[in-house]
Order: structure tokens, then sequence, then C-alpha cells
């Protein structure tokens, strides 16, 4: 449903329904034509684009599928490891009043009047490691004006601790088995991508373990590794 606003120009605002909403905008089209509009962006041109695939343009939902003989492949490697480390965060705020203006108030055209702020005042943040529970950080806590400054100062000295476990406890050497050597001699496949092992295949391991993981492809290996990076979740 689509609705009007019109006003008087006194203040007084009133809704009416738009039944037609092309037969609105139409009366100022330059061509005085019928034409269909886009109410996200009141554009002929996207509606245009958009048409092939509009369930109310062409009646039917359109369906687009994939080529003969193409397939899909999962490719970010990585995203199938869990991450070392994530910072479990909670923000308290409270409400600061703003001093407002009636400048605008007799205006005719829309204004946003801001007469409240959300200014941070606490937080409270913990480090957890998803391999060792040792690794994690203590839990902290601030209350004050600043909190914000303090949250993200914080949050910055935690990543640097972080990271320079990753870089010396998660970096254990193989440890591979004759049994385990003698299958990666003999394999064919690359275990993660599935595709044939070329001239630079590698022994893959865990890096966190040390264990031997299996025959892949170096740009496999290279992409299946632990990410530093360390994801911040707002707990609310």
């Amino acid at each position: 449903m689509e609705l009007l606003l019109l006003g008087d120009g006194t203040g007084k605002l009133h809704y009416v329904l738009i039944k037609d909403v092309n037969r609105l905008l139409c009366t100022v089209n330059k061509t005085k034509k019928k034409a269909h509009f886009c109410l996200h962006c009141v554009s002929e041109e996207a509606l245009a684009k958009h048409k092939e695939i509009c369930m109310e343009v062409n009646g039917t939902q359109a369906v687009k599928l994939p080529k003969s003989g193409s397939k899909i492949k999962f490719k970010n490697l990585r995203n199938s490891l869990p991450v070392p480390f994530v910072i479990y965060a909670n923000f308290e705020s409270i409400l600061v009043p703003e001093e407002t203006t009636d400048s605008d108030s007799d205006s005719d055209r829309s204004y946003t009047e801001k007469y409240q702020t959300h200014q941070a005042c606490s937080f409270g943040l913990k480090t957890v490691c998803h391999y060792n529970d040792n690794y994690s950080g203590k839990y902290t806590s601030y209350i004050g004006k600043d909190a914000a400054y303090v949250f993200l100062k914080t949050v910055i000295e935690e990543s640097k601790r972080c990271r320079q476990i990753t870089n010396k406890a998660f970096d254990k050497k193989m440890v591979i088995s004759p049994e385990e050597e003698k299958q990666f001699m003999n394999a064919s496949n690359c275990y993660l991508c599935g595709g044939l092992l070329g001239e630079d295949r590698v022994r893959d391991h865990c890096h966190i373990k040390g264990h031997y993981r299996g025959a892949a492809n170096n740009i496999c290996n290279l992409k299946f590794s632990i990410a530093w990076k360390i994801p911040v979740a707002s707990i609310t």
C-alpha cells in the first residue's frame, strides 16, 4: 500500500491512498505516456532492468538456471576453519538530552529534530580462544565517559596479544607417520579441492596440533590456513 502525504503549509498534514502509482507519476512525466516506475528510485531505467525477474510485471517468477555442465565449488577454504580468537563485548549507554531549536518548526520542508544522543558509558569484553582456553583473556570492564575510546584501545591491545600467540603457539611442526608418508606419495588428487595433484604438491598439516592432514596442491595449502583477524561480537 502506498500513501501520499499532503500539507496546507500551516502544519496540518493528511495521508491519502494512492491507488495507482504509475498513473500518478505519469502526470509529471515529460512524454505523458503510460509507464511503469520503480518505487525504490522512481526510475524507468531501473525498472527496465528489473522487469526480467519481476513477478508482478511478468506474472511468473523468473528462473535462471546454470549452464549445462557447469559446477559450483567452494573456494574459501579458510572460512571452514574456526578462528583462533573471538572477542565478545557488551556496551551500555545513557540517553543524553540535546538542546532543541524551533527554527525549522514552521518550515514546509521535512526536518529531523535531534533531542537525545546515545552516549557509551560502560563496556565489558572477554577474549575466547577456540583451541586452548588457557590463551583466553580475562574479563575486562570499564565505566566512564570515555568508554568508547577505552574500548577501542583495549581491543587493539588484545588483538596484538592474540597475534603473538597465533604466531608462536599455533605454528607447530608437522608430525607424520611412515604410513601417512606412503599415502602422500601415492596420492593423485588434492584432498582439499579434489583436483589432480601437480608437481607443487605439499604435505598439509594442522599448525595447531601438528598432525598431518593430507596431500594438497600448494595453492590450496596456502588458502587453508588459520586467519589471524579477530572477530568482535557485540552482545546486546
